[in-house]
């Protein structure tokens, strides 16, 4: 998984590789939910963008997630 840009302004692409169904998190360090996004159908490579432009600043983790288990990174938000 690759989230970038970091620091991050008004987006943050969450770059990663897999098969099926994934569900990507934006949390903050509190683990608070921020925004969720369900990605189906995912066939080898694959970029989440998620819009960050009405995020406090501050720091945040995203997750991606599947059947199989989860991988997580943090992301700052200017």
């Amino acid at each position: 998984m690759n989230v970038y840009p970091n620091p991050a302004s008004s987006e943050v692409n969450v770059a990663f590789k897999g098969e099926g169904n994934y569900t990507v998190h934006l949390t903050d360090m509190a683990g608070k939910l921020i925004s969720t996004q369900e990605v189906s159908n995912v066939n080898g490579s694959h970029v989440a963008t998620i819009n960050t432009s009405k995020v406090v600043a501050g720091s945040y983790l995203v997750t991606i997630a599947n059947g199989n288990g989860s991988f997580t990174q943090n992301v700052i938000i200017k």
